[in-house]
């Protein structure tokens, strides 16, 4: 039995990790190898093993240059929830039954899991705090059933699926359960199932130095379905002889849980019953719905299928979900499965030519929308900047189409460079869309378009194309370059800030009556459904709003200090100016408060550097720079306690705000502006917001500081204010939206 490549393998709380060491120590003791289990996050493992399985799949992106044949061991997302939810209930682990709640750093096991200890010492003195005096295991005994799994998910669980969803190693094959056969198993390739022409040239995603090919994802309950030929497909992955296969499988029969006793499955902690699956017995179909509209991406990229909807009754009992293996053709491997298509269900493509970096909105509003297809069952390809990030296109699944951003400015002509930028970047639009091979007449488009330039670009493609033109739906989530003025009767207008909001008009009254009948705009904003319409003077329609409702909003009510947040990408119309006076006065008063300022630009670096110079001063305050990724943005969300926008009042009478909506869908109080558009929402949503009348240092922190003395009843409003959320927006709602729209054109 060779002992290089060294053999990893993969596993999660919950997958299966003590059912995989005990049968790689058994084949590791047979074939005279060595063997070592790792758990937490993973800089490097010892060169000399031969085996090493790593209990939390915690491990850094260049864990990937270094050669290694693995295995991942996954399972449905819904049963690690309910598994954990059990076993946390009554296992032994200490750091589940621990009761030392010291805040002292460094913050280790047993007062954190393994899995927790490399995340910021804040963060550990936060989740100690968010314990309540009582160990992670009394916490789910005091508690009933909706609200013990709610504290699980919102705890350990939802740390596991973040750390799946950051899951960056791509898997080259699935061992899963046939899908016509759920007793048997069958190796598909990654992503089977999905739909991608392959006329469609597709960038590669994988490093020189590692090969999805090395990496196979195995499904637990693949494993348990049929022991013996899953075992089989993972040895002989692993790259053992024929002889030696027979023999490693032999040797792991004596842990098959279905071979087991009775007896011996009483002693197997780890183990609630032999089903691997108990979740559509165990959940209701309403907390089925919750997590789907959260986690679908998760579920659906391991490759299981969605439940759907349905009254709060139980989930019928059925065999596991499977994915689909109608098609021969191979997706990225990011997306390992798809669902199945709908009867008769065309191929959307979704574009959105400034989708390339982490900053801006394009990837977050991306992401929503892709899910929220993905859970319709429709066939989707993504059509991106040609640079767009690699870890991006990985996770987006995105082909490299257009070779400029929407924005972009080609000219510095003082006088008509704006009109020479929306030429030539109309005019490439229209270039790269053409050079798009495969695009079919009975496809359907969904274009996010941030830009005059980006609209005309489309619409000369979709003449060009004459009788073959698609039916497309063009969304706008941007600011069109207007600000607001409230006239003497009260009521409020737009007004232009530029030269925009006159090419947006040009760009409509471009559009060739011949494709009208295919088009049709569509936005998520209340506010910019006028705006635009004014500005292009054609009818935009109102679709829902593609992000999600945290699934279990954090409890901060109680918590001290209360962590304030300035975050995002900051500009001077969002008061950035302000922030160091404001920042420095709240600290200066007796209040219990930590303030973090995040901004993804650095564009303004004069207060940038005001507030760096401060925090040096004064350890309460914390200065990030940078873009970050969205599980990265949603741990910012996460350590917030009160978010506050110090925003130009004027310009947010008639423009949105992408981080008022992340803050109701978080359940997280945030101090804005009064009579705008973001009040407006909030108040729509039952926040009950604090406001400010002008936008000056001396309001803003005296709203900030009403808001610390209510936090705990601004805490209740914004759970009930993303309760709303969720009602009505998400990523399922906004993508039948879209899909609506499309029934309405010709």
């Amino acid at each position: 039995m060779p002992a290089h490549p060294q053999i990893v393998v993969f596993t999660y709380h919950k997958t299966g990790t003590v059912l995989f060491q005990s049968i790689l120590a058994s084949v590791a003791a047979q074939f005279g190898l060595k063997f070592a289990e790792y758990f937490g996050y993973v800089e490097r493992i010892d060169p000399g093993l031969d085996i090493a399985l790593l209990a939390h799949s915690l491990v850094p992106p260049r864990f990937a240059a270094r050669p290694f044949r693995a295995i991942r061991v996954v399972r449905d997302p819904r049963d690690i929830w309910v598994s954990g939810y059990l076993y946390h209930r009554r296992c032994s682990e200490a750091w589940c039954t621990n009761t030392n709640f010291n805040p002292s750093p460094p913050i280790t096991y047993p007062r954190v899991d393994y899995s927790f200890q490399h995340y910021p010492e804040v963060w550990k003195q936060r989740y100690l705090a968010w314990l309540g005096g009582k160990s992670y295991q009394q916490n789910l005994l005091d508690r009933d059933r909706p609200a013990g799994l709610a504290f699980e998910l919102e705890g350990y669980s939802g740390q596991t699926f973040k750390a799946m969803r950051d899951w960056r190693l791509a898997a080259g094959k699935t061992v899963c359960c046939s899908a016509t056969n759920d007793q048997t198993i069958q190796i598909i390739a990654s992503g089977q199932g999905g739909i991608l022409p392959a006329s469609l040239p597709e960038p590669t995603t994988q490093s020189p130095e590692h090969d999805s090919d090395d990496i196979l994802l195995v499904q637990l309950e693949a494993v348990q379905a049929d022991f013996d030929a899953a075992m089989l497909a993972i040895f002989s992955h692993l790259k053992l002889s024929d002889q030696a296969c027979a023999q490693a499988v032999e040797i792991a029969r004596q842990h098959d849980l279905a071979r087991m006793s009775d007896t011996a499955m009483t002693q197997f902690n780890h183990a609630h019953s032999r089903n691997p699956s108990r979740w559509r017995t165990f959940l209701s179909a309403n907390q089925v719905r919750s997590f789907e509209t959260c986690y679908a991406d998760l579920i659906l990229n391991l490759g299981y299928r969605l439940a759907g909807g349905g009254t709060d009754e139980k989930i019928p009992e059925r065999p596991p979900p499977q994915p689909t293996t109608e098609s021969s053709t191979t997706s990225r491997a990011a997306h390992l499965a798809h669902p199945p298509a709908r009867k008769n269900a065309k191929r959307l493509i979704y574009c959105d030519p400034a989708l390339r970096t982490y900053s801006g909105h394009s990837l977050t509003f991306g992401k929503h929308y892709q899910n929220g297809f993905q859970m319709l069952g429709q066939p989707l390809v993504t059509l991106a900047h040609r640079e767009v990030d690699a870890a991006i296109g990985q996770e987006m699944n995105a082909l490299g189409a257009f070779r400029l951003c929407p924005s972009s400015r080609t000219s510095a002509d003082p006088l008509c460079g704006p009109t020479k930028s929306y030429l030539d970047v109309s005019q490439v639009i229209f270039e790269d869309l053409t050079a798009v091979k495969g695009i079919a007449g009975d496809d359907r488009i969904v274009f996010e378009a941030s830009s005059p330039a980006a609209i005309t670009g489309l619409t000369r493609w979709m003449h060009a194309r004459g009788d073959s033109c698609p039916q497309v739906v063009v969304m706008l989530h941007n600011a069109a370059g207007v600000t607001g003025r409230r006239r003497p009767d009260g009521n409020i207008e737009a007004v232009p800030l530029g030269p925009e909001p006159a090419l947006y008009r040009l760009a409509g009254l471009s559009i060739p009556a011949a494709i009208a009948q295919r088009l049709t705009f569509v936005t998520s904003y209340d506010c910019y459904a006028a705006v635009y319409a004014d500005l292009l003077q054609q009818p935009v329609q109102r679709t829902p709003h593609p992000v999600a409702a945290v699934p279990t909003p954090i409890r901060r009510a109680g918590r001290s200090p209360i962590v304030v947040g300035f975050i995002g990408a900051q500009q001077p119309r969002k008061g950035f100016g302000l922030v160091p006076e404001v920042a420095r006065r709240l600290l200066q008063q007796p209040l219990p408060i930590q303030v973090v300022v995040q901004d993804s630009f650095a564009a303004m670096q004069e207060p940038l550097a005001a507030l760096q110079t401060l925090a040096t001063t004064d350890s309460r305050l914390a200065v990030e720079v940078g873009p970050v990724d969205q599980p990265g943005w949603q741990a910012i969300l996460d350590r917030c306690d009160l978010l506050v926008a110090p925003y130009d009042q004027q310009f947010f009478l008639v423009n949105g705000s992408g981080i008022v909506t992340d803050a109701i869908a978080n359940g997280l109080p945030i101090v804005v502006p009064a009579e705008t558009t973001l009040a407006a929402l909030l108040h729509q949503h039952g926040c009950g917001p604090v406001t400010f009348q002008t936008t000056t240092v001396e309001a803003v922190a005296q709203a900030v500081e009403q808001a610390v003395s209510q936090h705990d009843q601004l805490c209740d409003a914004a759970h009930r204010g993303r309760d709303s959320w969720a009602q009505t927006n998400g990523p399922l709602a906004a993508a039948g939206g879209i899909l609506n729209c499309f029934r309405g054109l010709a």
